[in-house]
Order: structure tokens, then sequence, then C-alpha cells
């Protein structure tokens, strides 16, 4: 039969092009987190982890926020601009989003006395983060920019081309921290991102340079604030991210604690980039026109869209955990202040329902929003909220840092099952996989560690029991792979 009569050929097209796009758009978020692990390791290399390196990354932390909003707005402006009915011109999204970008440099050089004193404990951390947040400034600014312009060429049909140059970013960014370390120091890491933003900002150029349009303020304001009510979900998690560093810093004393619950925390948030809202990004304009009921889109995407993605991110934080703690101590000899190294595999590990959770909140977002519900399921937040910050304040008085680690889960769990509960069942098959693959990664990692405790070395040790458990896991998720696929169909 020809399928030409049918829009056939076309449908093919279409669906290939959505594969290149996600597969670009998951590489090019790759690239950035490699990109950044990369610069992590070089930034302990030279630090250390230390009152100052809390402060440092304390101030990161609000530089993570800002980011997190900005590719949030890709997932929403992404549909607002596109799709048969546009709800904003790309111009007033262009305005709007500039205007933010000019006001975060100044509240970061104004105002960094009282921003330092909320993601820092103690005088010199404070002094670290004070220095360094009017240049992340200019960093959010640079990164505001670059995805808008992603945003924007993504619906020119330039939406790989978009992700080649945040990826390039990336890179260059990482060649820049290098070059400047010796010099800039600490701050290095702040010009980083500068550099990162200006350079994606070049490569997209390339193919499509801004029109010039008069500014229409009443058009950009609603632009923003449209931006704003429906970008609070992607903002959740690196709101909890925000408190939980600044109640890290209250609970411990131990010099580098902070950096290490940090290090987890970005970690784990690196994953969900990838694995999660990567995918997001592309189903929201594939998802644009779509006319099924939100319970059946819920069903639909998500178990789609975390499938594979669980037992990736089971495996990676495995992994972290055996490998993180020694090549900690190895890149920052002498260097790791007064906290125990093994801090950060505990928090990799107590890290992983918020990671489950927010990798399924991520994916469940797009369906939320292409059904112009996303106002709806912003008032879950009303209750995550609130859940998150009593629950860390408990947990971290109770526990130290390992609670504030352990309190990140609950309100991300909680606020899981909000996002998916209109589709009946979702939550417990959601839950069930992320059960299995948190036992898959167990039963593959855990033997393979008490292998390892052979080996006298500590970072072989560790990257024997990684090769030797990542071998069983493959194995072990192609054998079950059968079974997990007919038990989570709908």
């Amino acid at each position: 039969m020809n399928a030409s009569g049918d829009g056939g050929p076309q449908r093919v097209a279409d669906a290939a092009g959505h594969r290149l796009a996600r597969l670009a758009t998951a590489g090019s978020a790759l690239v950035l987190a490699s990109a950044s692990a990369a610069q992590m390791l070089l930034f302990l290399g030279e630090f250390g982890t230390s009152a100052t390196t809390d402060g440092v990354l304390g101030a990161y932390s609000l530089y993570v926020l800002v980011t997190v909003f900005a590719q949030g707005s890709r997932i929403s402006a992404s549909a607002a601009i596109g799709g048969e009915r546009p709800r904003m011109r790309s111009v007033d999204l262009a305005w709007g989003l500039a205007a933010v970008s000019v006001l975060l440099v100044v509240l970061a050089t104004v105002l960094r006395e009282p921003l330092s004193q909320l993601v820092a404990s103690g005088e010199e951390a404070r002094d670290a983060a004070a220095d360094l947040l009017p240049v992340l400034g200019l960093g959010m600014a640079a990164q505001f920019a670059a995805v808008t312009w992603a945003t924007i060429i993504a619906q020119r049909g330039r939406l790989t081309w978009g992700a080649l140059s945040l990826a390039a970013g990336g890179i260059v960014g990482l060649a820049g921290f290098a070059l400047l370390l010796p010099s800039q120091r600490e701050n290095a890491l702040g010009w980083a991102t500068v550099i990162s933003g200006a350079t994606a900002c070049g490569g997209m150029a390339i193919v499509a340079l801004p029109r010039w349009h008069r500014p229409s303020p009443r058009a950009a304001l609603s632009a923003l604030g449209m931006l704003g009510r429906e970008n609070l979900v992607p903002m959740f998690s690196t709101a909890v991210y925000v408190v939980s560093v600044g109640f890290c810093a209250q609970v411990t004393d131990e010099a580098g604690a902070v950096s290490l619950f940090a290090l987890a925390f970005l970690a784990c948030s690196y994953l969900c980039g990838i694995l999660g809202t990567t995918t997001a990004i592309v189903d929201t304009v594939v998802l644009a026109d779509a006319r099924d009921e939100l319970g059946a889109r819920l069903r639909r995407i998500v178990l789609a869209g975390v499938r594979l993605p669980f037992f990736l991110a089971g495996a990676a934080l495995a992994l972290g955990a055996l490998v993180g703690p020694p090549l900690v101590a190895l890149v920052a000899p002498e260097r790791v202040g007064t906290a125990d190294p093994e801090l950060l595999a505990t928090c990799l590990l107590l890290l992983a329902p918020f990671t489950f959770a927010t990798l399924a909140t991520n994916v469940a977002f797009s369906c939320w929003f292409t059904s112009d519900a996303v106002l709806r399921l912003n008032r879950g937040l009303l209750f995550a909220l609130p859940l998150h910050v009593a629950a860390t304040a408990l947990l971290g008085l109770a526990l130290g840092v390992t609670g504030v680690a352990l309190a990140a889960g609950v309100s991300t769990v909680a606020f899981g099952v909000y996002a998916l509960r209109p589709a009946a069942g979702l939550g417990r098959i959601v839950a069930g996989l992320a059960v299995a693959a948190a036992a898959l990664a167990a039963v593959s990692f855990g033997p393979a560690a008490a292998l390892a405790q052979l080996v006298d070395d500590e970072l072989v040790r560790g990257l024997v029991a990684a090769g030797v458990g990542s071998a069983a896991f493959a194995v072990a998720l192609r054998a079950a792979a059968p079974r997990l696929a007919s038990a989570i169909r709908p």
C-alpha cells in the first residue's frame, strides 16, 4: 500500500527529525555535564574542600537556580511561540529575558552581601561567596541570552544547531576555566560561565542573527509573567538545592562538608537534566498540538520517558558512590578539610529518591504544560515547598548533612505522586520501576564492591568495583528487560 496518501512519509521524516533532535539535545546536555564535572575536578584539585569552597559552591547554587529557570523556560517558551496557535511573539520573549538578564547582573552585584549570608556560614565562606557573585551575575545573563537564542532558532528548524552551540559553549568554558584558574583563582568558576554563554551565542549567530524589533514593554512583561507562572515546577528541584545547601551550612561544623553535599546534589541534578529535562524539551515541541487528555498523555509519555533513564540513573549513582570519594582524595590530597570524603558516597545514595522523583516529574511536566494544566500542577508546590523546609529542618537537626540529603527525597517524592495522579495507577508503576532500578544497581554493584576489597589501593579498588559492577549490571538489565517491559505495559 502506498503510504503517501495518509502522510506516511512525512510522519516518518518527522519521527526521524524528532529522534535526531532528542539525540542532539541529550548529547548536548551530556557534554555540558561532562564539562562541568571536569571543571569541578580541576576546582577540587586546586582548592580541595574547605570553608572557602563551601562559600564558592554556595554562591554557585544561585547560578544553578537561575540557569535551571532558563532551561525550564525552553520547555514553556517552545510551546508558547510555536504550534498552531502561538501565545507570544519570539521578540517579546527575547526582550523580556533580556530585561531579566540586566536585572540579575545588578542584583548579584548590589545584594552580594545579603545573598552570601543566605548560602554560606562563617566569615571565610561568606567572603568567598560575595566575591564570586558579581561575576556569576554576568554568567547568568550570558546563559539567559544563550537559552533564549536556542529557543528561538529551534522554532526556525535549528534545534540541533542550538544544542551543538550550547555544547560548544560548555567545552570552551571548561578551557577558559583552566586558563584563568592560576590568575583568577576561585572566580575562574564564574568567568567560565560567562565564556560558556558567550560562545554558545556566537555559535548560534552563525545560522540566525537576531533581528531588531521595537520592544513592547507590556508584551515583554506579559511574556515574563507567563514564563514565571509556568516554570515554577522546573525550578522546584533547584529550590530544594538552595534550601538544602543553606541548611547544610547551619547543621555542620566540618569544613568541606557543604562542598561534598553540593557535589553530590549537582551530580544528581545533571543526571536529571541529561535523562529527563532534555526529553521534556523535545516532547513539548512534539506535543504542542496533541489532543489527547492529560491522563492518557502522562501514561504514554512518562512510561516511555523513565524506563531506561531510571536504570541508567541507578547505575550512575552506584558508580559515583564507588569512585567519587577516592577520586576526591586523589585530586585534592591533604586539602579535603575535616569532612570525610565518604560523605560524598553517602549523599549520592541518599539522594536516589530525589533523583528518581525529579526524573519522573521533569518528564511529566511536558504533559501538564501542553495540556494547559500547568497552573493546576503549581498548586502542588503549595505543600511541597513547606514540606521540604520542615523535613530538612527536622532531619538536618537530627542527622546532620545526611539528614538534609534524606529530606530532599521527601518533598520531591510527594510532589511526584501529585504530578502523576491524573493517570490512575501510574504512580505505583513508576515507583515499582524506581525500586527495581535501585535493586538491580544494588545486586550488581554491591557484590562487586565486596570483591574489590581484596585490592589495597583505594582508587584502584573503586575502579575495579565500578568495572565489575557495570558488567554485571549490563548483563542483569538485558536479562530483566523483557519481564520489565511486560510488567509496565499500560
